[in-house]
């Protein structure tokens, strides 16, 4: 009887070396999964870093230039030579006006 038990066992044992083998397997792919999912997610993140660190820097650049002295001093700049434009159009308009009245009295003398 103890034969028995122990062929029994023996079959049993390598049924169990067998399972354990495949459960080894499955955790080895499993692994390799996570590894590479690990890697991927790691890639992901480092490119998130990066473009987040871009986007700062250009809202910083796009901050100063809106807050530039120079911007500032080009719109006033060009008020400045809109108002010159809109006087030197009128002087225009004026002096049209001053010909076109000394070209009358030319012709009724």
């Amino acid at each position: 009887q103890l034969e028995k038990q122990n062929e029994t066992l023996k079959k049993t044992q390598s049924v169990l070396q067998s399972d354990l083998q495949g459960i080894l397997k499955k955790f080895d792919e499993f692994s390799k999964q996570v590894s590479g999912s690990n890697k991927r997610h790691s890639e992901c993140k480092e490119e998130i870093d990066s473009l987040q660190a871009h986007m700062e820097d250009l809202e910083k650049e796009n901050s100063e230039l809106r807050s530039s002295a120079r911007l500032s001093e080009l719109a006033s700049e060009q008020q400045v030579m809109q108002k010159q434009c809109d006087a030197l159009e009128k002087l225009c308009d004026n002096l049209q006006k001053d010909n076109q009245k000394l070209k009358e009295q030319l012709r009724e003398r």
